[in-house]
């Protein structure tokens, strides 16, 4: 009989919700159809460079600091027609080695971005950086923070940083495959004590849904009872 009283949380997207707002900004024009203006141009080219990073959050939610670290061919390169990243110690905050595959779905927005979207954010001579910023030379990891809040308050009313790619990682992960709490742990490059407080979240969640079914169910039988037994109309 208590009035609902609505709980303030954490916004937390899922990882496809993450991937699919990324794949949307690199929906741009070819490069024929874009304005003469500069800085329209330059506009276009950010937000495709903004949807691919904000991809790969979702896919392998690599830190941030590793993420804008990351140089051609050294930490991006083609490999048998798919792209890796690889993230070597000196740029990884648990000093271990990672590498992954880039899912395939990206593969042509990749090479799109090294053709033609690279080259308008840095010059490629002179910086081997993966990620420009638009005026020639390299994204900053605050760069990357800062752009991420802003896109995110922009899409979701919530603005957040790049680790809730990984918070988003592990929880989609968890509710995927509860029983398997080491899958996250490989991907994220941690411990799974670290990963275990996600699955914990995911149980609760699903047993406080399967309470509130519960619960539901029992109200609708008493009250339909008590209509009966009482004539309520």
């Amino acid at each position: 009989m208590l009035p609902d009283e609505p709980v303030e949380k954490a916004f937390l997207p899922t990882t496809r919700q993450l991937f699919d707002w990324g794949v949307r900004l690199m929906q741009v024009p070819a490069q024929a159809d874009w304005p003469a203006a500069p800085h329209e141009r330059l506009r276009l080219g950010r937000d495709y460079r903004n949807g691919l990073i904000i991809a790969v959050f979702a896919c392998l939610a690599p830190r941030v600091g590793s993420l804008s670290k990351m140089r051609l061919a050294n930490n991006l390169f083609r490999l048998n027609g798919e792209y890796r990243v690889r993230l070597q110690s000196g740029i990884v905050k648990n000093k271990r080695d990672q590498e992954y595959a880039v899912p395939p779905q990206l593969t042509a927005y990749v090479d799109r971005y090294l053709t033609e979207i690279r080259p308008l954010l840095l010059d490629p001579g002179a910086c081997d950086a993966v990620w420009g910023n638009g005026a020639g030379g390299a994204m900053t990891c605050q760069a990357v923070q800062t752009m991420l809040f802003r896109q995110s308050l922009q899409a979701f009313g919530h603005g957040f940083g790049p680790h809730t790619a990984r918070h988003a990682m592990a929880s989609s992960l968890a509710a995927a495959d509860p029983l398997n709490p080491g899958l996250a742990a490989v991907v994220l490059g941690v411990s799974e004590e670290v990963v275990q407080t996600h699955y914990r979240r995911a149980r609760q969640r699903d047993a406080a849904l399967k309470l509130q079914h519960d619960l539901r169910e029992e109200r609708e039988r008493t009250q339909a009872a008590a209509r009966r037994a009482f004539e309520w109309r």
